[in-house]
C-alpha cells in the first residue's frame, strides 16, 4: 500500500472528542495509514499531556501513524478586517497577538515560544518528528519603518534559538512553510535568512504546492527546487491560481507541473508519505466520504507511480 496521508480535519472541524476520534476511524477504514494533525494550527489552544496521550491511543487503536503536526504561530489568522488579501498581511495591527513568537513585547514573544513548544510536545507524544510553522512577514511595516526589518527578524531568530535545543532534545524539527501572504521577494528573503542562520537538522522546509501556484504562477516549483534538500513535509493540493481552494491534485487541468514534482521527489529519494492537505468541502469532489477517499487514493497512487518511474530512470543512468 502506498504511503498516503490526509489531514484529520478532512470532513471539517469539530470540538467534540467523539467527533475527532471518529475522523481518525474513518481515515483508518479508508485504508490511509498516516494523518496530519491539523487541529489548532492557529489560535492559542494548549494541549495537556492527557490530551496528547488520548490522541496517541487513538492512533494506536486505529493503526495510524502521525506524519506531522501543524503548529500555531498564534492568533494571527483569527480575523481579517481587510477585504483585499494582500492588504490584510501588510501590517501587524490586525493581529490578535497575545502569543506571538515574533512580537517586540518580550512577554508576548515568550508566550508564543511556549505555544510552539507545546506543539513540539504534541508531535513527540504522538510519534512524529516534525511540526509545520507559518511565519508571516509584515512587509508593509518593513517598507514604511526604517530599520523595522532588523527588529522583526531579531525577534524571530531569538525565538528560534530558544526553541532549537528543545527541538533537538525531543527529536522534532520545525518545517517552515512557503506562503503566499507576502510578495515574492519577501518570501525568498525570509527563507534565505532563516536557513542561513539554522541548519537542516533543526530547521527544515514544508512545501505547499497550492501556495506555490499563488505566489509564483510562472514557476510554482520554485521553492521546492530551492529547498528540496531541507524538505520535511508536503502539503499537496491545487487551485485555479485565484484562490487557495485546496483541491485534490489532478482535478484542475494543467495548473501544476506534477511531472516535475515527481522528478524532484526521485532526485531526493523521497520515501515518506504524500500528504494531501485538503478536505471534502474544498476538494473538487462531492460531499460523499467514499468518493473523497477514492479520489485521494487515485491521486496518491498516480503520484507514487510517477515518482517510482523517475527513480528507476535515475538508477539506469
Amino acid at each position: 500500500m502506498n504511503k498516503i496521508a490526509v489531514s484529520n480535519t478532512f470532513n471539517g472541524y469539530t470540538n467534540s472528542v467523539e467527533g475527532r476520534e471518529e475522523q481518525l476511524r474513518k481515515i483508518s477504514d479508508a485504508k490511509i495509514g498516516y494523518i496530519h494533525w491539523q487541529y489548532d494550527g492557529t489560535g492559542y489552544y494548549i494541549y495537556s499531556q492527557y490530551e496528547m496521550k488520548m490522541i496517541k491511543e487513538w492512533l494506536d487503536t486505529y493503526g495510524l501513524k502521525a506524519y506531522s503536526v501543524h503548529a500555531s504561530e498564534g492568533g494571527k489568522n483569527s480575523s481579517f478586517p481587510f477585504k483585499d488579501r494582500e492588504e490584510r498581511f501588510k501590517v501587524r495591527n490586525y493581529w490578535d497577538n497575545l502569543k506571538d513568537f515574533t512580537s517586540e513585547n518580550e512577554y508576548v514573544r515568550k508566550a508564543g515560544v511556549d505555544l510552539i513548544r507545546n506543539r513540539i510536545d504534541l508531535a513527540h507524544a504522538i510519534g512524529t518528528d516534525s511540526i509545520v510553522l507559518h511565519l508571516l512577514v509584515p512587509y508593509g511595516e518593513i517598507e514604511m519603518k526604517k530599520g523595522y526589518k532588523d527588529v522583526f527578524y531579531n525577534q524571530v531568530i531569538k525565538s528560534f534559538k530558544e526553541l532549537e535545543p528543545y527541538c533537538r532534545e525531543k527529536g522534532v524539527k520545525i518545517a517552515l512553510e512557503n506562503l503566499f501572504t507576502e510578495p515574492y521577494q519577501y518570501e525568498i528573503e525570509k527563507f534565505e535568512l532563516i536557513f542561513n542562520e539554522f541548519d537542516k537538522d533543526f530547521m527544515g522546509f514544508c512545501f505547499d504546492s497550492g501556495h506555490g501556484i499563488l505566489l509564483n504562477p510562472d514557476n510554482e516549483m520554485d521553492f521546492l527546487e530551492r529547498y528540496k534538500e531541507r524538505l520535511l513535509v508536503l502539503h499537496l493540493h491545487e487551485n485555479d491560481g485565484r484562490d487557495d481552494s485546496h483541491t485534490i491534485p489532478f482535478q484542475v487541468n494543467n495548473n501544476f507541473n506534477w511531472q516535475r514534482f515527481a522528478e524532484i521527489m526521485a532526485e531526493i529519494n523521497y520515501d515518506d508519505p504524500l500528504l494531501f492537505e485538503t478536505n471534502m468541502n474544498r476538494a473538487g469532489t462531492t460531499s460523499c466520504e467514499t468518493r473523497f477517499f477514492e479520489v485521494i487514493h487515485n491521486a496518491g497512487n498516480k503520484l507514487w507511480e510517477m515518482i517510482e518511474k523517475e527513480k528507476k530512470m535515475l538508477m539506469k543512468k
